[in-house]
């Protein structure tokens, strides 16, 4: 069976060390910093789910759930806000 992983797409990373410690029991993290990263690794992994940071260096959350639903719909994409963006 092909383990299915979690995409996250953050540029911070503490977001990425928190997730990852709560995750730690999925088969697979992948863990990029911006959204063209993120989107070249969605479609080489077989992706579950995906964390979004609202504010990434080259796009933002709202455009990566889009692109996302657009392509893949069956993955639901979680868009992370910080209190202070």
């Amino acid at each position: 069976m092909k383990k299915r992983t979690i995409l996250i797409i953050d540029k911070d990373k503490e977001v990425e060390n928190i997730v990852n410690a709560i995750l730690k029991n999925v088969d697979k993290v992948e863990t990029v910093q911006t959204g063209k990263e993120g989107l070249e690794k969605l479609h080489e992994s077989s992706v579950m789910l995906v964390l979004t940071s609202d504010i990434l260096p080259d796009m933002n959350g709202n455009d990566i759930s889009i692109i996302v639903k657009t392509s893949k719909p069956y993955i639901p994409v979680i868009v992370m806000k910080k209190e202070n963006e």
